[in-house]
């Protein structure tokens, strides 16, 4: 497991052949070539979700064993270079991208594909998607709302004459809009903060008439804003990390079965929904007890009943004992003066004859 490892490079792989599933999953890889996995002709599955990925080149040594591919979460927007490798694959996940356009797909391999949350081009993708098999399950309907056009099949798609030019204007003008919002808002980060700086040389350079020691204060102030930023980032992914992996001690705490590649937040809900039934289980379980605790305290009950009602008999019965007990001595002598009457009388008896 090499996720959640702050990558940016994979030359280190190059020794390892005989790989057969790699998670380079939650790093900051920015670009991946032919090269970098020409070694890996076992693998099987690759997952790179979740990094900074702005290239995907696979043209050349493909990858000839590998089923599943996993692209999601990523910054890509042209990987039509990348079909030769696509067709080998039973299983690819090129969602939450920003990819414009994708080649028909000629394999009679492909099972799953995932599509959502990109900039497809409407013309394009709407004969593409009609060259899939019924047998390939497609994430149509996961967008369910779109700002523009939606195609019949229910992916979000844009109407564009240049599709890559209008998105590269569009990334700036959203890069612009959300610099001035910051701003604004008294908010800033890495990102913004690093075109900011740019402009903020280049009107340094071009400018005469400013005191030096303004522009010194105004360079301090952005470079002491740019450190803030950073930190806050750093604290931000740290504190993301510790999340994710809190959901994987829980996951392997309660023996959550992950399914294929589901993201941490839904594996939580799955640790959140076994922990619910868990929870009514043992409600269940403690009304059940306490039903038969019910019982046996009515059982008690009705046995210390019988048991004070036994007491009582006895109480009875011993001060009866007691009386006769008191009774003996007098008896005793009773007996005794009829057996001296008796022992009289029979004297009597014999002298008189």
């Amino acid at each position: 497991m090499l996720s959640h490892n702050n990558l940016s490079t994979t030359a280190w792989l190059q020794p390892f052949t005989q790989l057969e599933t790699l998670d380079l999953s939650h790093n900051k890889i920015e670009d991946i070539t032919s090269n970098d996995f020409k070694q890996l002709q076992r693998l099987r599955e690759l997952k790179l979700n979740n990094n900074r990925l702005f290239r995907f080149d696979m043209s050349k040594n493909q990858m000839k064993s590998l089923k599943l591919l996993d692209l999601s979460h990523n910054e890509l927007v042209y990987v039509e270079y990348n079909q030769k490798q696509f067709d080998l694959l039973e299983q690819l996940y090129l969602d939450h991208n920003s990819i414009v356009l994708l080649k028909p797909m000629s394999s009679r391999k492909l099972k799953h594909i995932t599509l959502s949350y990109n900039d497809w081009d409407c013309a394009k993708m709407q004969e593409i998607l009609g060259s899939f098999p019924s047998t390939v399950n497609v994430d149509y309907h996961a967008e369910t709302y779109c700002n523009n056009e939606k195609l019949q099949q229910g992916l979000c798609c844009k109407n564009r004459e240049k599709p890559y030019h209008d998105r590269l204007i569009m990334k700036i003008a959203e890069v612009t809009s959300y610099e001035k919002v910051a701003r604004a808002n008294g908010r800033c980060n890495v990102t913004s903060l690093i075109p900011s700086v740019q402009q903020t040389s280049d009107q340094v350079t071009k400018s005469q008439d400013l005191p030096t020691s303004q522009l010194e204060s105004e360079l301090q102030e952005l470079r002491a804003e740019v450190q803030r930023a950073q930190q806050d980032v750093q604290q931000k992914g740290t504190q993301v990390t510790n999340n994710i992996n809190k959901i994987d001690e829980l996951t392997r705490i309660y023996r959550v079965v992950k399914k294929g590649l589901t993201q941490p937040s839904f594996t939580l809900g799955n640790v959140f929904g076994l922990l619910k039934q868990r929870d009514e289980f043992k409600v269940n379980e403690t009304i059940a007890r306490y039903g038969e605790s019910e019982g046996k305290n009515a059982t008690l009950q009705s046995t210390l009943q019988t048991v004070g009602e036994y007491e009582n008999m006895l109480k009875t019965k011993n001060e009866r004992r007691a009386e006769i007990m008191k009774k003996i001595p007098e008896t005793k002598k009773q007996i005794k003066q009829l057996e001296r009457d008796l022992n009289a009388n029979v004297k009597g008896i014999r002298n008189g004859k």
